[in-house]
C-alpha cells in the first residue's frame, strides 16, 4: 500500500498526471483488502479534492471497497451521488 502512494507521488513529481486507469488499478488493489479501508478513504478524499467528480467506474469500485469493509453508509452516499 505504501508503494502505491510512492508511485503516485513520483508520478506527480515527474509531472505525469495519473489517468482513470491508474486510479482504478489502485482502487481495485485495495478493494480486496478490507483492512486497507483507511487508505481507500484517503485515496477517495484525494480524488474528490483533485478531480471533483468521479467516474462511474471509480464510484462502483469505491462502493465495492467500502462494502467489503462493512462501511455501508459510505456505499449509500456514493450510490446517492451516482444517482443524483
Amino acid at each position: 500500500v505504501l508503494e502505491m502512494w510512492n508511485v503516485l507521488k513520483q508520478m506527480q513529481e515527474a509531472g505525469i498526471r495519473p489517468t482513470d486507469v491508474t486510479y482504478l488499478n489502485m482502487l481495485t488493489g485495495l478493494k480486496d483488502r478490507p483492512q486497507s479501508i483507511d487508505v481507500t478513504r484517503d485515496l477517495h478524499m484525494w480524488l474528490q479534492n483533485m478531480r471533483g467528480s468521479l467516474s462511474v467506474e471509480m464510484t462502483v469500485t469505491l462502493m465495492l471497497s467500502y462494502g467489503r469493509a462493512g462501511h455501508l453508509e459510505e456505499v449509500q452516499k456514493l450510490f446517492q451521488d451516482l444517482c443524483a
